[in-house]
């Protein structure tokens, strides 16, 4: 699991990578974690694009962005950081 903000994290299968809200469980006297609010990607890249449409579309649903110019303001800074973890990978 990859940890992306402190509300998404991704996993991967054989397939696809899979993004959404971990949750732990306890399931027959183990602990799991599932993913709750899924979303499927082919790629890596196109995973933490969507974690950044998903942290701004939270932001706006708490709230905590009310103005156009919040809005691309806080688009810009997620994006502008995303884009700083995921340089080395280039």
């Amino acid at each position: 699991m990859i940890q992306l903000t402190e509300n998404l994290a991704v996993i991967a299968d054989d397939l696809q990578y899979i993004l959404g809200k971990p949750v732990q469980r306890e399931r027959n006297g183990s602990i799991v974690t599932e993913i709750r609010r899924p979303r499927y990607y082919p790629t890596l890249e196109g995973a933490v694009r969507g974690a950044v449409v998903q942290t701004v579309r939270d932001r706006v649903q708490s709230e905590e962005i009310t103005t156009l110019r919040d809005f691309l303001r806080e688009y810009k800074h997620i994006t502008d950081e995303f884009k700083e973890l995921l340089n080395p990978l280039e």
